[in-house]
């Protein structure tokens, strides 16, 4: 009973969790629904049992709250009355309190195709169908099989004598193994009552409430008859299922008038018809045709008649099948479910099986991958050990063939020292001629010489030329600055005056502005003579360091011819004075600086940029060969152009500019 009832109440814990918008049920939203379900049974004290159980803040879970209701509700009830009429009411009497709490949860989740009534026959056919695991318990949440959702998909489309739909299962179901309520609900009213009257849609329901829940075996009006011999013959709506006989005043089963209940006990008794009987006898409570007998125990026999003999035929075998589910402790509808229910089992077995050889074929294989990929490595490793002796041999021979190369080169070497040996003795012949090339440079080295002289004497001039110059411009310098104190003390004066003499200084600005461009143009001109000064500078540098070499290689050259222990005649030269103009063309004079030139001031800001020599220059001694070939090689550099003299004035605006 407790595990009948277990899904039900699933559905009325989850839709007391979602109201109170959490995942858990505390112990005061489960006491209506326990007091309820108590009260089926007359149960005092739930109450207390409950608070015993639970804190009162506690949260319970589904699985503790189906303990509780197992051994303080359903036991007591199995230990009280085991009489299975009486469970049976009483778990229907448990699904509608159940029902009354969860249904708006689910006619929310309706899309209004269905009714109330319809919708609670749905979830008590859902409760029948839901998954059990391999003890036969209800696996929570409560779900249902999407194979058995097919079947009354099927049934219902049967039903309606509708043309079979192919339906697609999988697309519907979206490959879902198990359906919630919720989805089922959906499935029904989305593709098998679309655009099917409320009335139809009733009534196959209930049919299909009546095939797969309630089990009814037959339908259909009898005739009871009273008790007593005098007693008469009333029609009955009566219904039979599995386990039960019902007898109602009406077709619409809302006026319960009798139950039989069906048992290894019950039997049921075809009356033979007596000959003699009238319409008379059937009017005071005779025997009327077509009768049969149920005995259910020594005090429940009632006798029944149909209207035609082929109902009575009906009604027979219906009675007989009853008996025999009976006798075999189980309904047809039940032993089905069990069958398709053990053959999923056995269909997952069997794919659970094939998994786990799957993944052992798969483990084998991966075990022979790894073997292959060891083997392979393995022989990898070889190719690599092979390859590394193919390249240390390879090592080997070139070493061999650099050792043969360097011998080689050893012998090209000797060969060479050889060569090199002969080749010293042929440039110890080639000595004479080098001494000649010496005297040629030794003759270079004296043009060189004079070269250096002259350009001497002329950088001494352009000195002298500058310092004059420089001179010139500082008492340009002071005039300009007398004059302009002048004009100054002249302009106060005139200011004082007469203010209107604006156009005379004016005049004098122009004239002082004038005066210092003529100063910016000497000023040029100075750094054009310095320009010019020092590439002078520069060109005795030059010849300074070409006669410095000369000299080392007439050393290097000497030491050389030493040496070879050859021997160069020594003794002064016989030197004329000779110069591009001829003989005597030089005189002691000219190597003289003259006494006549006026020096500058050590005061004078030209003074450390301007040095005069003053030391006399003894003539160089030249060889005769320097003096035949003077006229043809005069490397005089070009004597700078003499600068005409400025006036006093342009010599004071350069030094001021200065």
């Amino acid at each position: 009973m407790s595990e009948k009832a277990a899904a039900c109440l699933w559905h009325a814990y989850s839709s007391l969790s979602e109201q109170s918008g959490k995942d858990f049920v505390v112990r005061g939203q489960l006491k209506v629904l326990t007091q309820s379900i108590a009260s089926i049974f007359q149960l005092a004290g739930i109450d207390n049992k409950l608070e015993e159980w639970f804190a009162p803040d506690a949260v319970v879970s589904f699985s503790e709250y189906l303990s509780f209701m197992k051994k303080e509700v359903f036991q007591q009830t199995i230990n009280t009355d085991s009489n299975s009429l009486y469970v049976t009411l009483s778990l229907d009497r448990i699904d509608e309190v159940c029902w009354l709490i969860c249904s708006k949860m689910y006619l929310k989740q309706s899309h209004g195709v269905l009714k109330t009534i319809d919708v609670y026959k749905l979830w008590r056919l859902f409760n029948y169908l839901a998954e059990t695991d391999v003890t036969g318990r209800v696996l929570c949440p409560v779900v249902i099989h999407h194979e058995e959702a097919e079947i009354i998909c099927e049934k219902i489309v049967s039903i309606l004598a509708m043309e079979h739909k192919n339906l697609d299962f999988e697309s519907i179901t979206s490959g879902v193994e198990h359906l919630a309520f919720a989805q089922f609900l959906h499935m029904i009213e989305g593709h098998c009552f679309t655009g099917i009257k409320s009335s139809v849609t009733g009534t196959t329901i209930a049919e299909l409430f009546d095939d797969q829940v309630v089990q009814v075996l037959k339908k259909g009006y009898l005739q009871r008859k009273g008790q007593g011999r005098t007693g008469g013959w009333k029609e009955h709506w009566c219904v039979l299922t599995v386990t039960q006989f019902c007898l109602y005043s009406n077709r619409d089963e809302t006026d319960l008038r009798e139950t039989f209940q069906i048992s290894t006990s019950s039997s049921v008794e075809n009356v033979t018809e007596k000959p003699g009987i009238t319409v008379l006898n059937i009017g005071l409570g005779g025997a009327k045709p077509n009768r049969f007998i149920l005995n259910n125990g020594p005090k429940q026999t009632v006798e029944l008649s149909s209207n035609d003999s082929i109902s009575k035929t009906e009604w027979l075998n219906a009675f007989e099948s009853a008996l025999d589910w009976s006798v075999r402790g189980s309904s047809p509808k039940l032993l089905m479910l069990k069958l398709r229910k053990e053959k999923r089992a056995e269909k997952k077995e069997k794919l659970k099986k094939e998994a786990e050889l799957r993944k052992l074929k798969e483990e084998e294989i991966s075990k022979t991958l790894m073997e292959l990929d060891a083997e392979k490595r393995a022989r990898q490793d070889a190719e690599d050990r092979i390859l590394q002796e193919e390249a240390r041999c390879r090592e080997e021979q070139q070493q061999s063939e650099n050792t043969r190369r360097q011998l080689e080169e050893e012998k090209q070497i000797r060969e060479q020292t050889e060569r090199l040996l002969q080749e010293e003795t042929e440039l110890r012949m080639l000595e004479q001629q080098k001494l000649q090339e010496l005297e040629q440079m030794r003759r270079e080295l004296e043009l060189l010489l004079r070269v250096e002289q002259e350009a001497k004497t002329e950088a001494e001039i352009v000195k002298a030329m500058q310092a004059k110059i420089l001179q010139e411009e500082f008492d340009r310098r002071e005039h300009l600055e007398r004059m302009q104190v002048e004009l100054e003390e002249l302009l106060q004066e005139e200011q004082l005056k007469n203010m209107g003499l604006e156009e005379i200084r004016t005049k004098q600005e122009e004239f002082i502005r004038s005066e210092e461009e003529r100063l910016k143009t000497l000023m040029v001109e100075k750094e054009t003579q310095e320009q010019e000064y020092q590439t002078a500078v520069l060109k005795l540098q030059e010849a300074e360091q070409m006669k410095a070499e000369v000299e080392r290689q007439l050393r290097v050259k000497e030491e050389e011819q030493a040496k070879l222990s050859s021997t160069v005649a020594k003794g002064p030269l016989s030197l004329n004075m000779t110069s591009h103009r001829g003989i005597g063309a030089f005189v002691d004079q000219d190597y003289t600086k003259r006494n006549d030139l006026t020096p500058l001031s050590p005061n004078s800001p030209s003074y450390s940029r301007v040095r005069i020599c003053r030391t006399p220059i003894s003539p160089p001694v030249l060889p005769d060969v320097i003096r035949s070939n003077d006229k043809s090689n005069d490397h005089r550099p070009p004597v700078p152009e003499r600068r005409p003299k400025r006036n006093a004035l342009d010599s004071s605006n350069s030094q001021d500019q200065q």
